[in-house]
């Protein structure tokens, strides 16, 4: 509940944001962010400008024999090469400032890498066996044509090593660091930086640990912080070569330990969270830490594999522990604090659908929520807990006797597993033996522990509301409840306790999921929406939770995401920002009015409008992305108006004044048993109990006990889209994430494959071969949906970028490749970039997809640890999830394709000559060439028929299909082409197959004409001037960023302190003319930004009429797309559009390719606009928008 009560006091009509309201909340939110600014240094920001030049930008020369030698004739052609290369549509595209450039080429594209490395001016790092790594000149570069581009990927940025105090280029000179923030060179044993040569393997982290040093953590990309002596170190750079597997070595300076946020120039306490190496000099380095402490906060604890250390120092005294060598992380700490049938009724899919006022709105249909849990097999006891860490349970007691009666089962025993006080109650009254440690007075422990496991069939208006929903009724009220209490009566947070205490207690005495309704968001010290130590406690938890025993003891840990949306939407709490835990946000109950009709509002002063629609999100719930670029949180459940249980504890009170327990003391009037509240504190309870639903089923139909990873995967594959109020965004989204817990989804009897964690599915080696599954739909009136989760290894506390082993989900069904989390409203959308940094992707499908399907786990980069306590070094499992599949091999055609059209189709034309194209009016005799993607099941194709869309269509025969080969069909196609195809454009055919596995549709694209030349429309590297554009409002040249060169246009957010609400644009002053015959229209710049997460941003339009209106280019981008949306809750010009606004990296440039096939012969004006709302901007050290290397090319075709 903490937090609500100032997080609601302005939501009468929150769902509208209507004149009234809407200003107050903006003037509200503007207020605090302005307050804000005083305190919070943004990571890396401010610090990024000064490294931009050495650490990105720079031209750097090559050194030594660890390189690529380039001779000065190849360095000219290089340069000028560079122009082609930086027209091409690459999916990453960072470049390092030296005259090399790494690829990544398909271990299947032998071509390509031959044409590269035979220009002599490419070698190959290293042959992996999904692909091979290529450093190549531009020049060579420059000698593949746009296909093959396409297809050799250009990653440079494994170059980077991703610091919080900026990025390092291994290939560029290195950064600069005070004297006094230095390594000293005469360390017995220090921290350094290793950087391998590529993505790494078991030989080249075995050879670093062959040198003797002890690797600490993985840091992204390629990189290792090592523990070592003098002479390992020695032994390190002898693997410094140019067929040696380290890139770079570097020391570990104590400025890199030091967390941006820290105000070091302000003196005073500040609470940190220290990691230490875990070695024989720990002990002394925690003395000597303590005793420049003011305060230790929280004792020395391992976890991890590291030492954990909290405490409260004055800033003036952080350089020197920095200095301590043992000493990995210095970051600020954030006191922890605490953040009924009807809800079970919503969650479980019960819904009814109503319009109101033009506004669709969701109710729960009727009661019955335990006749569902029955129809579904849940009816007796499970044998495993739930552990809810909270503030307490009712009396404190496991007796009976003492109980509320909702947490006795039928026989009327106690169903509560334990009772673990850690908060050290006892302090609070010494002398008075009748009052239990573990009792709750602030009942916030009760009512989710009610949430989770209560149990009540009584009827009368005590126990049951108007419509007949039961008060106090669990979500998984066959669950046992284990307690344990980690906030004292005042509601703070336990001292001297560890996580590691708690979570092992708990797993030893039976819980199997954890409930934490709290944690860390100051928005004040910038302490939110981060990867934090905690975070990387709980993601180690997550896979063992009990280090003291052999093997991995798996806990399902559940988070709420936090109640400061409304100021910030991008304000997830720690440890919920973990990649392994659950993290749950609220959707609105539907509990508006009381029996009379009266609108009901609760104490925390949410009103009717909070409960009105179970399709909305309420707005105090905290979104993301979180600063790293993940997604959280992970889903939703109801967290407003929700009842359960009421504390029966004498000293039992509602303070929600204070931000501590629940909304109101008892709910409703007239009786003391149940109680309400609202609150992301109550999301998370429904969320663990469908948790316990989920291992109770799973272990039932299985035979075996799931994993963390399955029962998340499980879960998240059968969410509801959420399309009310601060919904309808693309999955995953910024507040629902993959959408509404859905018990109905989740329990249906659709056929399912799953595959849990297993040692025969472990991955090893980075870019290995793939685990692969093929099977049929089951029903095609329903939908398809694939969930792939991995529990990761803990990031590093040194990086931005907190994951480690990069997993990719690939679905290949209906002719169509689908990554995972590339999502379009509530489905996939073929294609789209490799997910680099999520651990949990799904892609999902709607009803009417048929026919085989492949589903493939590839494992991009093992770097870490991921099944600890075993002899590997590198590894990592997953489970998958795969609904209304049915596993049987089964073969797989597709028809490739790059550059926007299939590959392995031929024309013939009526002269007699046969190429790729079609020509306008034609009769086209079409051979496709099939390809089937099997290992085992060959293709019996019965029938086989070639559709135009909304045209002709005609019919052919193909020869069975082995597993991995290529048949085209036996006799042509022959259709006649429409004369009315424009010249240039591409032509949509469907290919329809009946095969033994079912029938299979699979898109076809041929180009209309033949290319005849391509041309560069616009061409503006900055630099040079040539090209005018209009700027206003903040949009001018820069001299301190350039992609190319040294300038790009560049846009920020001054910043004032009064209100200075912005909308920059810079407008290209003469149109350009895309000729009618023209194809493959691109417009592609490089840009960063780096703009305030959800209230500033940018984006990108077109007008056709000289600028009289415009369009948004959103939709049109394939490589780069906008990352987020400006909230609603700002007064940004831009309003709430989709937008740049999250997720650029400070001092990187990255490319945003853009289709503009459909504007051939128009005339456009291209308009870049930056919106920026009230206050910060660069005053928190926000660069803002660098625009550089603006083009259009085409090709244009010739249809005689």
């Amino acid at each position: 509940m903490s937090n609500m009560r100032r997080a609601s006091s302005k939501l009468d009509r929150l769902e509208r944001f209507d004149k009234v309201e809407g200003p107050f909340l903006r003037e509200r939110t503007r207020r605090h962010k302005i307050m804000m600014k005083t305190f919070i240094l943004r990571a890396s920001l401010i610090l990024s400008l000064s490294v931009m030049i050495s650490s990105v930008g720079a031209f750097t020369g090559l050194s030594g024999s660890d390189r690529l030698q380039i001779a000065p004739s190849a360095q000219d052609d290089a340069r000028r090469a560079r122009s082609r290369v930086r027209a091409s549509s690459l999916p990453l595209s960072y470049r390092s400032p030296g005259a090399t450039h790494k690829l990544m080429v398909a271990s299947s594209d032998r071509d390509t890498e031959a044409r590269l490395l035979a220009t002599g001016q490419a070698r190959s790092v290293k042959r992996y066996e999904a692909y091979t790594l290529i450093e190549a000149t531009d020049a060579a570069i420059a000698t593949l044509d746009s296909r093959s581009l396409e297809r050799a990927i250009v990653r440079d940025d494994l170059n980077l090593i991703l610091l919080k105090r900026g990025q390092i280029d291994t290939t560029g000179p290195g950064p600069q660091v005070s004297a006094d923030l230095a390594m000293p060179d005469s360390l017995s044993s220090a921290l350094h930086l290793v950087q391998l040569s590529g993505p790494p393997t078991p030989d080249a982290v075995g050879a670093l640990k062959a040198s003797g040093a002890r690797l600490v953590s993985y840091i992204p990309n390629n990189a290792y912080l090592v523990w070592a002596s003098p002479g390992e170190l020695s032994r390190i750079r002898e693997l410094e070569s140019q067929d040696g597997p380290v890139q770079w070595e570097g020391p570990f300076h104590p400025a890199y330990k030091l967390d941006p946020r820290i105000p070091l120039g302000q003196a005073g306490q500040l609470p940190v969270s220290i990691e230490l190496v875990d070695s024989p000099v720990t002990d002394q380095a925690i003395a000597e830490i303590e005793s420049k402490a003011g305060e230790t906060l929280v004792r020395a604890f391992r976890a991890a594999g590291v030492v954990h250390l909290k405490a409260s120092i004055d800033t003036s005294m952080l350089k020197d522990v920095a200095r301590i060598p043992s000493v990995i992380s210095i970051e600020p700490w954030a006191r922890i604090k605490l953040n009924d049938e009807r809800a079970n009724q919503i969650v479980a899919g019960a819904l009814t659908q109503d319009t109101v006022n033009n506004i669709v709105v969701n109710r729960p249909s009727r009661p019955g929520y335990l006749s569902f849990l029955s129809s579904h097999g849940f009816s007796t006891n499970f044998d495993f807990a739930v552990d809810v860490a909270d503030t307490g349970f009712d009396f404190g007691s496991e007796d009976r006797s003492r109980m509320h009666r909702d947490f006795l089962d039928p026989a009327g025993d106690s169903r509560i597993a334990y009772v673990f006080d850690f908060s050290r109650d006892f302090e609070f009254h010494p002398d008075d033996l009748s009052t239990l440690p573990a009792h709750d007075t602030l009942g916030h422990g009760t009512i989710n522990a009610s949430i989770i496991g209560g149990v009540n069939s009584s009827s009368g208006s005590e126990f049951v509301d108007s419509l007949g929903f039961q008060y106090g009724l669990g979500i998984a009220p066959f669950a046992r409840v284990g307690v344990s209490k980690i906030f004292n009566d005042r509601g703070v947070f336990g001292f001297g306790i560890t996580f590691t205490d708690y979570i092992s207690a708990a797993y030893r005495h039976g819980a199997r999921v954890s409930n934490n309704s709290w944690g860390a968001c100051d928005l004040l010290i910038g302490f939110c929406n981060i990867y934090s130590a905690d975070a990387r406690v709980f993601d180690s938890l997550v896979r063992d939770a009990d280090a003291s025993q052999p093997g991995n003891q798996g806990m399902t840990i559940v988070f709420s995401s936090g109640n400061d949306g409304q100021s910030l939407p991008q304000s997830i709490a720690s440890p919920g920002t973990a990649k392994n835990v659950i993290t749950v946000g609220a959707s609105e109950n539907f509990r508006a009015t009381g029996p009379d009709g009266e609108s009901l509002r609760d104490g925390c002063n949410v009103p009717a409008a909070g409960a009105d629609n179970a399709n909305d999100i309420i707005v105090f719930s905290s979104g993301g992305p979180v600063q790293d670029g993940r997604y959280k949180p992970d889903l939703l459940a109801v967290g407003t108006h929700v009842t359960g249980a009421a504390s029966q504890d004498p000293l039992y009170l509602a303070r929600p004044d204070e931000e501590l327990g629940v909304c109101d003391r008892h709910f409703p009037a007239g009786q003391t048993r149940y109680t309400w509240s609202s609150g992301t504190s109550h999301s998370a309870p429904l969320v663990s109990g469908g948790a316990a639903l989920a291992y109770q089923w799973l272990r039932t139909r299985t035979g075996l006990d799931p994993s963390p990873a399955l029962v998340k995967a499980f879960m998240l594959n059968s969410t509801s889209y959420v399309t009310g109020r601060l919904g309808g965004d693309s999955l995953p989204g910024a507040r629902q994430g993959w959408g509404l817990m859905n018990l109905s989804r989740m329990f249906e009897t659709t056929e399912r494959i799953i595959y849990d964690q297993s040692e025969a599915r472990t991955f090893n080696q980075s870019g290995g071969a793939p685990f692969e599954v093929t099977g049929v739909v089951s029903d095609p009136s329903k939908e398809f949906r694939v969930m792939m989760t991995w529990n990761d290894p803990p990031g590093s506390p040194n990086s931005n970028a907190p994951y480690i082993n990069q997993l990719n989900l690939e679905v290949v069904v209906g002719g169509a490749v689908y990554n995972g989390n590339h999502f379009s409203g509530q489905y996939s959308t073929p294609g789209g970039q490799k997910d680099f940094l999520n651990n949990t992707q799904g892609v999902r499908l709607p009803a009417g997809v048929t026919g085989p399907f492949v589903v493939r786990v590839w494992p991009t980069i093992i770097a870490g640890d991921g099944v600890p306590g075993n002899s590997t070094d590198l590894d990592q499992d997953f489970a998958l999830v795969i609904t209304n599949g049915r596993e049987t091999p089964a073969p797989i055609l597709t028809v490739l394709g790059g550059d926007g059209v299939s590959q392995g189709v031929t024309v013939a034309h009526g002269d007699g000559s046969t190429d790729t194209f079609l020509i306008p009016g034609e009769n086209a005799s079409i051979s496709v060439t099939l390809f089937n993607e099997a290992r085992v099941a060959e293709a019996v194709i019965s029938s086989a028929t070639l559709s135009l869309a909304g045209g002709a269509s005609a019919t052919s025969a193909y020869p069975a299909i082995g597993a991995g080969r290529s048949e085209a069909n036996t006799t042509a196609f022959s259709i006649r082409i429409p004369s009315d195809i424009r010249c240039g454009s591409i032509s949509e055919f469907v290919l329809t197959l009946s095969t033994q596995a079912g029938q299979v549709r699979l898109p076809v694209r041929i180009q209309a004409g033949r290319p005849v030349a391509d041309q560069v429309l616009l061409n503006d590297d900055v630099d040079g001037g040539r090209v005018k554009w209009k700027a206003k409002k903040g949009f001018r040249v820069s001299a301190s960023a350039g992609s190319s060169g040294t300038s790009s246009y560049h846009t920020v957010d001054p910043g004032k302190e009064e209100d200075d609400f912005l909308l920059s644009s810079l407008t290209l002053k003469k149109k350009v003319n895309i000729p009618a015959s023209a194809g493959r229209v691109r417009l592609s710049f490089f840009h960063i930004f780096n703009f305030e997460p959800g209230f500033d941003g940018g984006v990108l339009e077109i007008s056709t009429d000289g600028g009289a209106s415009w369009q948004d280019l959103g939709s049109r981008v394939i490589v780069g797309g906008y990352d987020g949306r400006v909230t609603e809750a700002s007064d940004n010009p831009l309003g709430d559009r989709f937008a740049w606004t999250s997720r650029g990296r400070p001092g990187v440039f990255s490319q945003v390719v853009v289709n503009l096939d459909d504007f051939a012969g128009r005339q456009i004006r291209l308009r870049f606009l930056a919106g920026f709302d009230f206050a910060t901007g660069i005053l928190e050290g926000y660069t803002g928008w660098f625009i550089d290397d603006i083009r259009i090319t085409s090709t244009n075709f010739d249809c005689r």
